[in-house]
């Protein structure tokens, strides 16, 4: 018979649940259960040892004869809230609960193996993986355990370790898709005929299982053998003849619509079908052929010039108050972001999504340097603002790759700027200038999230603007026009950021991030709401399901476009490409719709715009997934769905096609799309 604090339990109703056992407790003192359940409920609200102290005094009320049985109940109960928690998608409360699980019992395996996928979904793989280790120390035959494990050395490109789990895992549960996984570990420590083993071993299980004949084509090549090599390709694209024609087909449009095609494949459009049929001589030219150089190389930085900066400040507030001359003003305290996690119909969470459910951060403020430096990289992918002295200002500093606030990896003194040997020589600019830009300043997310909020710190921080001579902003695009606009920027103050990449002012003005860059606070979103869609919110274009295409852009454009805008058509789907619309047209666009499925992109930015509950489903290319937007729905509530693309060509393959990542096109599988249709609730 259940406990009825079960209810307040589902239904996250804890103090009421509390306050249900204490008067159960304070009606019958001599039940257990009301204490195990009080207990938990305290657990789960962050307080371990008062739980602790709860249920050991219910624990010297029980009598010896009855220990055993009662323990035994109580532990199911923390199991079963465990396994809900997880299920709901609370992994930082149900790692609470293993954990005081193995306080109480030390030696079931199982809860190490459960304690070990909790800290895995919140992205401490390190502790995951000591979890696992324990799990199977205590149970060899924890297949499941060596599993788990192999999944993250495999994300952590440590092969050696991934062999050794996989192999581990395979002796106990021989599936093929944990064979294929070895084989693939094999190719990347070079060890091709270990890889063609493990291939071997998956197509005879599986014979139509594509990406295995791939890359044990591929497998074959790097050993020279051509013939089997050709069999073997031939075999894939046999088996996935539809991937192949769709494919092809996909090529043609871009080439009949004027299109970009793929960089890895300009010089072979049908490159899938003419691979069954090259001659060694072919392979060989293939293999070997030059990577494309890019269209528009970032200029080159002069040799010699300024000296790099001579150190690093940590926190310009701290520094800031032992300079008199510095006016700092304090706006934003330090926050957090909530997370909740993703839906999906995929195995198990991706990587890209496995953060700890609150995400701190910084205070946000506005400081003025006289005469302080602004220095951005050519290609926008590090600046960095420096002191009269000459020194690095870390938190105003920032440079790709974008971590979490406050990631270690990311502390100033592994700034690239400190490795220099010379800066290009500073452009002295009279006057006072305010800094709006950052990285990627022409990229519109960046543009939406990290540019334009600076502004609203500027105004917030009583500055008066009309003392500022200059905005140093990018202003050459037309979002970037439309939007400052929008600011009453005048042109005639606008310092173009790609002229002035290393600029000295009289007076600096710096606005802090809106928080870190590409993780932004909520109020940034409804700064931007307020911005661009004004009091009259009233959709120009009103559509309630959407589908964004891609099919304009340079890449991560879906391939088999026309037949999921088929499958959707029936559903209420209408296509539209956003760069036809302005900045406000699709802010209106995208706040009158109630469901949206898109490629990722820039144009999901504008997820901002859309009201709480609006079900978003992103569709990612297989080894590009950025969760970025998954962070602006958290903001705003909205109803997150996420699936993956396919790589039918195989591992291999796909990589010689894609060498770039974030460049690589998407298949979607059809079953998969109809799967989250169908979790979204979407009929």
């Amino acid at each position: 018979m259940s406990h009825p604090a079960l209810a307040y339990l589902t239904s996250h109703q804890y103090e009421e649940g509390a306050a249900f056992c204490e008067q159960a407790i304070a009606e019958v003192p001599d039940n257990p259960a009301d204490y195990w359940y009080l207990g938990l409920i305290r657990l789960l609200r962050g307080d371990a040892a008062e739980a602790q102290a709860i249920w050991f005094s219910a624990l010297t009320m029980i009598a010896p004869a009855s220990l055993d049985a009662e323990m035994h109940g109580f532990l199911q109960i923390l199991y079963r809230e465990a396994e809900r928690q997880l299920q709901i998608g609370n992994a930082y409360l149900a790692e609470r609960i293993y954990q005081q699980l193995l306080e109480l019992d030390s030696t079931q395996a199982f809860a190490y193996l459960q304690l070990g996928i909790a800290a895995s979904l919140q992205g401490k793989l390190d502790e995951a993986i000591a979890s696992w280790q324990t799990a199977t120390q205590l149970d060899p035959n924890l297949a499941e355990a060596y599993i788990q494990q192999a999944e993250v050395w495999q994300k952590l490109e440590q092969w050696s370790e991934a062999i050794l789990a996989y192999s581990q895992a395979i002796d106990l549960q021989p599936t093929t898709q944990l064979r294929y996984h070895l084989g693939v570990c094999w190719g990347q420590c070079y060890q091709w005929s270990a890889a063609i083993e493990q291939f071997n071993q998956v197509l005879y299980l599986q014979p139509n299982f594509a990406p295995a004949y791939s890359d044990r084509g591929w497998a074959y090549l790097q050993l020279n053998q051509w013939s089997p090599a050709t069999r073997d390709f031939q075999a894939a694209l046999q088996t996935h003849s539809h991937y192949a024609q769709t494919y092809n087909n996909w090529v043609e449009q871009l080439q009949q619509a004027n299109l970009p095609i793929p960089e890895a494949l300009r010089q072979n459009a049908n490159q899938l079908h003419r691979l069954c049929e090259a001659s060694e001589q072919a392979w060989q030219h293939w293999i070997e052929r030059p990577m494309a150089t890019p269209a528009n190389p970032a200029p080159s930085e002069p040799l010699s010039g300024d000296p790099p900066p001579t150190g690093y400040i940590l926190n310009t507030e701290t520094w800031a108050a032992t300079q008199p001359s510095v006016p700092y003003v304090k706006l934003d305290s330090a926050s957090s972001i909530a997370l909740r996690p993703p839906k999906t119909c995929e195995r198990s969470l991706h990587f890209s999504f496995r953060l700890e459910h609150e995400i701190p951060l910084p205070e946000t403020f506005v400081v003025t340097l006289p005469d302080g430096h602004f220095w951005l990289k050519p290609d926008q992918s590090s600046n960095a603002i420096l002191t009269a002295s000459n020194e690095l200002l870390g938190d105003l500093s920032p440079e790709f790759p974008l971590l979490t606030p406050g990631h270690p990896d990311k502390h100033p003194s592994h700034h690239s700027i400190l490795q220099r040997t010379t800066l290009p020589p500073a452009q002295p600019i009279p006057g006072t200038v305010a800094v709006l830009a950052g990285l990627t300043n022409d990229m519109y997310f960046h543009w939406l999230f990290d540019v334009l909020p600076r502004f609203d710190l500027l105004l917030r921080s009583g500055i008066d603007l009309d003392q500022i001579d200059y905005f140093l902003v990018s202003s050459h695009l037309p979002f970037q026009q439309e939007t400052l606009e929008l600011l009453n920027i005048p042109p005639s103050k606008i310092l173009e950021t790609n002229q002035n990449l290393h600029i000295q002012a009289d007076n600096l003005v710096v606005p802090s991030y809106p928080s870190s860059p590409a993780w932004m606070p909520e109020r940034v979103c409804h700064w931007l709401q307020n911005l661009v869609l004004g009091v009259d919110r009233t959709a120009q274009k009103k559509c309630d399901r959407l589908y964004i295409t891609r099919q304009q852009a340079s890449n991560r454009r879906v391939i088999n476009e026309l037949e999921i805008i088929e499958y959707l058509q029936p559903f209420g789907f209408q296509s539209v490409a956003l760069e036809s619309l302005s900045v406000q047209e699709q802010a209106h666009l995208l706040a009158s719709t109630k469901v949206v499925i898109s490629a990722h992109g820039s144009g999901l930015t504008n997820f901002t715009f859309c009201q709480p509950g609006t079900k978003v489903i992103e569709i990612f290319s297989p080894n590009f997934v950025y969760p970025c937007y998954w962070l602006v729905s958290n903001l705003l509530n909205l109803d997150y769905y996420y699936l993956t693309g396919i790589i039918p060509t195989g591992y291999y393959l796909h990589q010689q096609l894609y060498p770039n990542p974030r460049t690589e096109d998407i298949l979607v599988n059809l079953d998969d799309l109809k799967y989250t249709l169908q979790l979204a609730e979407i009929t």
